[in-house]
């Protein structure tokens, strides 16, 4: 048996008939079913988003009493304070609500908290900073909904509390805030930090006076090239209006009107033409988050709020030092992450601390050891009698319910159900492990690890036309992946041609035979040993290569089950 056995295909008269009606390769209907594309409507607005299928601020709950409230201190002249995270979905939220209000005319400023100095969350000192200029509403991104202490807080300084949020929220909407805005539970659920701002600026804008909503036209085209990299950076699942929100983003980051992030286009040396969300994930995040993460968080807000070209880009060669910065911690911080995980290689879960371990990284180390050991992992920065750490876990162990078994063992935490945050005492940190790796173990396992294959094919119908219909599935991410299709009882046909590639990784050229047809692909280290080796019947899985050709890359290959050789 394969071990990558395809779900079930749709029937071939339903794939041709979604295959004729919306003009595509039967190959890219027979996928689009698969991800639970119903029908030919839902597939023409998957294929081609628009505006009409951003975020709908309708959908989200307690939208009209924020909108209220803000276009009160608008009209009235009341200071607001835009008041982000420090991540880069916070900070470029906070960004472009900012950029929103002050073209409808308010007076307004943006604050992200410090991580060393300020911690995470809604910073009652900062906000009595801005009381103290005139501010008399804050209105939050990304923070806010799981703290209603520290809404409390904030409040009892005299200032209206406007929350925007997208984290789970524990015990419901803070009692002291004015309004609360939350997609979880919606038609907007997945929606990032940044998504929520941005339904909320629309809504602003929907409302404003004539004249005024004419002027909000390039802050809200700036606002969605900052919402696309926030939701990319947040790894918001590409589905419904995230997927209309990044593609269209996408688009506008060809030539971004926002300085800052043409300046880090520039920095990053992104090619000509529109990115693809990978390299938006790889190059223009990792710049944004390091100043968060290693540097002050102040600056990358400065950098995606300047008018001024000419201080972008200065900004962002800041930024990039503080990306080399956090590149050289981080690799220390992972070779000792790594050496500990090796001295417990069967735990179901890792839990990994140790002194001197910069709190900025080990998110990035947490992700990269759970995404390579298949398991839920937690690595902390300790410091003092306090650790801060970060958990990533795989599919089917959610870490919302994981940590709230815990709580009594945390001073803090929220997050997803893939990542999360917390705080912990240092003597906490031993009784933390054993009942994390309890609690993993007793939950069974997640989902299987590796490439899961969307449907079948043929070698045949591995047609340039078919590759180019599949590329249109595109932007790809969380939720939305590459589509792999899987092969079976192909065979090499000729020798596989090795070479160098870019990076030094090997990657080949390979043919493939089966029924008397050959289609010509690329194979990286993965498949390469038993491309090479191979010369019975391989199952493989491939899919489409961005661009180039040929048009087809090998994920994986294995030996055909030796009752499909003998059949």
């Amino acid at each position: 048996m394969s071990p990558w056995p395809p779900p079930p295909p749709p029937s071939p008269d339903e794939e041709a008939a979604l295959a004729a009606e919306i003009a595509v390769d039967p190959l890219c209907a027979r996928v689009l079913r698969a991800r639970g594309i119903p029908d030919a409507a839902a597939a023409r607005s998957f294929l081609s988003p628009s505006l009409d299928h951003l975020p709908d601020p309708q959908a989200l709950p307690g939208l009209t009493g924020a909108v209220a409230r803000l276009r009160r201190a608008v009209e009235s002249g009341e200071r607001i304070l835009v008041y982000g995270d420090y991540d880069a979905d916070g900070t470029a939220g906070a960004a472009l609500l900012l950029g929103v209000l002050r073209a409808l005319g308010a007076e307004a400023e943006a604050r992200v908290p410090d991580r060393q100095a300020h911690g995470y969350g809604l910073n009652d000192a900062l906000c009595a900073e801005a009381a103290a200029r005139g501010a008399r509403v804050v209105v939050t991104v990304d923070v806010g909904g799981g703290d209603p202490s520290a809404v409390a807080r904030v409040a009892a300084l005299g200032l209206d509390v406007v929350v925007t949020d997208h984290h789970e929220c524990r015990g419901g909407p803070p009692p002291e805030a004015v309004a609360f805005v939350n997609p979880r539970g919606s038609a907007a659920e997945g929606l990032c930090g940044a998504g929520v701002a941005l339904a909320l600026g629309m809504a602003l804008a929907a409302e404003a006076p004539r004249a005024r909503r004419a002027a909000t036209a390039p802050a809200l085209r700036e606002a969605l090239e900052l919402a696309a990299v926030a939701t990319i950076a947040d790894v918001a699942p590409l589905r419904g209006p995230n997927r209309a929100l990044v593609a269209l983003g996408l688009r506008l980051l060809e030539r971004p009107e926002n300085p800052g992030l043409a300046a880090l286009r520039g920095t990053a040396r992104l090619p000509e033409g529109a990115p693809d969300a990978g390299t938006v994930a790889f190059r223009l995040v990792p710049r944004v988050n390091a100043a968060g993460r290693v540097d002050d968080p102040a600056l990358a807000l400065a950098l995606l709020t300047t008018r001024d070209r000419s201080e972008a880009a200065a900004l962002a060669r800041r930024c990039e030092t503080a990306n080399r910065r956090r590149q050289a911690i981080e690799r220390r911080v992972e070779a000792e992450a790594r050496r500990e995980a090796g001295r417990a290689p069967d735990a179901p879960a890792w839990v990994l601390a140790g002194d001197g371990w910069h709190p900025g990284v080990v998110g990035i180390v947490a992700g990269r050891l759970c995404a390579e050991g298949a398991r839920p992992t937690a690595v902390i920065a300790l410091e003092g009698d306090l650790g801060r750490g970060s958990a990533r876990s795989v599919p089917g162990i959610p870490l919302g319910p994981a940590l709230a078994a815990l709580s009594d063992l945390l001073v803090a935490f929220g997050g997803h159900a893939r990542a999360a945050g917390f705080t912990i005492r240092r003597s906490n940190v031993g009784p933390f492990r054993e009942r994390f790796c309890s609690g993993v173990r007793s939950s069974g396992p997640g989902a299987p690890a590796g490439p899961h294959p969307d449907a079948a094919a043929e070698p045949g119908e591995l047609t340039p036309a078919a590759a180019a219909d599949l590329r249109r599935l595109a932007p790809f991410g969380e939720g939305n992946p590459p589509p792999i299709l899987a092969l079976s009882r192909v065979t090499r046909a000729g020798e596989v041609l090795a070479r160098g590639g870019r990076r030094g990784a090997e990657i080949s050229r390979v043919h493939l035979r089966s029924d008397g047809r050959v289609f010509a692909a690329e194979a990286g280290p993965g498949a390469l040993a038993v491309l090479a080796a191979g010369t019975g019947p391989l199952d493989c899985l491939v899919r489409p290569r961005p661009r180039g050709s040929p048009e087809w890359e090998v994920l994986a290959a294995v030996p055909a089950p030796a009752d499909a050789r003998a059949s």
